[in-house]
């Protein structure tokens, strides 16, 4: 599955900013914020 550019990030974006309003974030999402995490070393969220 081919990505462009940017889509990861806004997609992260969007599921990190429903979680960190105490929204539910469905399971299938926290696989793809892992999956692509390596390409976001600069979100501070994924840092541990």
């Amino acid at each position: 599955m081919k990505i462009k550019a940017g889509e990861v990030e806004e997609t992260v974006k969007n599921i990190m900013n429903r979680y960190l309003t105490g929204g539910e974030i469905e399971p299938n999402e926290f696989e793809y914020i892992k999956k692509y995490s390596r390409y976001l070393r600069n979100y501070k969220f994924i840092k541990r």
